[in-house]
């Protein structure tokens, strides 16, 4: 239903699941994921971050699993960040990257830094340091072959932009 663009449907065969669930007491992390991605596509952004604040306090009250804890964080720092709290974003993504970095996991770091450069840019840090994290970002993620690589570069320039540097902004 997601997929298909029927977002109430979607939202809707979610709550049946996660009712499904409710009896065994159990953290539904996949179906808070999926079910943040609908509400974001939905523009729902402040109930996205209240499903994703859910499911990362869930999965810590039930000392699960630490990898989907560190997937639940960055996606409420994504959350955060749709939802313009750039401060949430970054406490959130730090939270997440030092996960991935103990689990060695490059992937979701790599992520993770994205969204740490999103939210210092939102916040309004503009420095030459934001630029080179940014390009570091944009770089590292098209190195694993991420389909936000493209973001990060958009982003690299936004920051090129802002610091006055056209040139460089051209390049990304």
């Amino acid at each position: 239903a997601f997929r298909s663009g029927d977002l109430p449907t979607a939202l809707s065969f979610l709550s049946d699941a996660a009712a499904r669930f409710r009896p065994l007491n159990v953290p539904t992390p996949f179906l808070s994921q999926d079910r943040c991605d609908v509400l974001l596509a939905a523009g729902l952004v402040t109930e996205a971050l209240a499903e994703a604040d859910t499911a990362v306090h869930d999965i810590e009250r039930a000392h699960g699993w630490s990898t989907k804890r560190a997937e639940l964080l960055l996606v409420a720092a994504n959350c955060a960040l749709a939802a313009a709290q750039p401060q949430g974003a970054l406490d959130r993504a730090q939270s997440a990257y030092r996960l991935f970095r103990s689990q060695q996991n490059e992937w979701g770091r790599a992520h993770a830094r994205l969204v740490l450069v999103q939210a210092r840019h939102a916040i309004g840090a503009i420095t030459g340091r934001l630029l080179r994290a940014a390009d570091d970002a944009a770089g590292r993620l098209e190195e694993l072959g991420s389909g936000e690589a493209t973001q990060a570069h958009l982003l690299a320039g936004r920051v090129a932009l802002d610091l006055g540097r056209r040139t460089e902004a051209d390049r990304y």
